[in-house]
């Protein structure tokens, strides 16, 4: 899946997810592989999922994040 992201402010360095139940393969933003944390999930919200970007992002800066992830069988939400 690919997510175009368009930066709302300057210094954008990262980008929050949400999700329950899913397995990442990878996260890749241009060419580069980036950094990400799923965090510990919470009963009603999900995962929240917290990808490093490589650099700041600067307001109107459109970045395409690709995400490669399966589901399981547990998995009630993917929301982006």
């Amino acid at each position: 899946m690919t997510l175009d992201c368009l930066a709302l402010q300057d210094q954008v360095d990262q980008l929050i997810l949400d999700s329950s139940y899913i397995n990442i393969r990878s996260i890749v933003c241009g060419n580069q592989l980036l950094e990400y944390q799923v965090e510990q999930r919470h009963p009603v919200y999900g995962s929240k999922i917290v990808i490093k970007l490589p650099n700041a992002a600067k307001k109107n800066d459109l970045l395409q994040i690709n995400i490669k992830y399966t589901t399981t069988d547990q998995c009630t939400a993917v929301q982006w």
